[in-house]
C-alpha cells in the first residue's frame, strides 16, 4: 500500500471526518461518540488557529485517498531531555481498522508506516525537526509490537537509543 503522511488543513480534516462518519455508519456505530476524546482534541487543533509546533497529521492511502490514521504531533523542549522532542499523541485509526475490517498484518503495517513517517518528519519537516521522538502507543497490546521494533531499531546506526516504557516508545537520533 502506497501512502503519504501529511499535515491536515481544515479542508483535509473535514474530508477525513466525513469519510470516517460514513465508515461508522456502515458499522452501525455513532460517529459523534467514536474516539470522542481524541477526535475532539484533533478537530480543535485542525480547525483552530494554526500553531507553529503542533498540528494534526494524517496517513493517507494514495490509491484510495482515504485516511488510515490521524494523530497530533507537537515539538517541544521537555524537562530531562537534551534537545527538542517530537511527540505523537492521540493516535486514532480509521473506523475500518477499529471495527476489524482489516487484518492484524494490515494494522501492523499502518503502525510501521506511521513510525517511519514520524522518523522522517523529525529529521526534515520545518518546526518539527527534533533530537528525540516519543510515540504514544494506541493500546497496551501495541507494546509487544514496538518492543520488537525497538530491539531491531537499536541495531540501526541512525538511532542512538530506542526504548519502550509503558505505552510510550522513546527514540533518540544518533548525533
Amino acid at each position: 500500500m502506497a501512502s503519504k503522511f501529511e499535515k491536515l488543513n481544515s479542508k483535509a480534516w473535514l474530508k477525513l471526518r466525513d469519510d470516517w462518519r460514513a465508515q461508522c455508519e456502515k458499522f452501525e456505530e455513532d460517529f459523534d461518540t467514536y474516539q470522542i476524546a481524541s477526535m475532539g482534541v484533533l478537530e480543535e487543533l485542525a480547525l483552530g488557529e494554526p500553531q507553529k509546533k503542533a498540528a494534526v497529521f494524517g496517513l493517507q492511502d494514495t490509491n484510495t485517498k482515504k485516511y488510515l490514521a490521524v494523530c497530533q504531533l507537537n515539538c517541544a523542549r521537555i524537562p530531562n531531555w537534551d534537545g527538542s522532542v517530537l511527540r505523537l499523541r492521540m493516535l486514532t485509526l480509521s473506523p475500518s481498522y477499529e471495527f476489524g475490517l482489516h487484518s492484524l498484518e494490515e494494522y501492523g503495517s499502518v503502525l510501521t508506516k506511521l513510525f517511519f513517517e514520524l522518523s522522517k518528519t523529525s529529521l526534515k519537516k520545518p518546526n518539527f525537526v527534533s533530537d528525540h521522538i516519543h510515540m504514544h502507543l494506541k493500546s497496551p497490546a501495541d507494546q509487544s509490537f514496538f518492543a520488537m521494533l525497538g530491539a531491531e531499531l537499536d541495531k540501526v546506526s541512525q538511532y542512538e537509543k530506542v526504548d519502550s516504557r509503558g505505552t510510550w516508545l522513546y527514540i533518540t537520533h544518533a548525533k
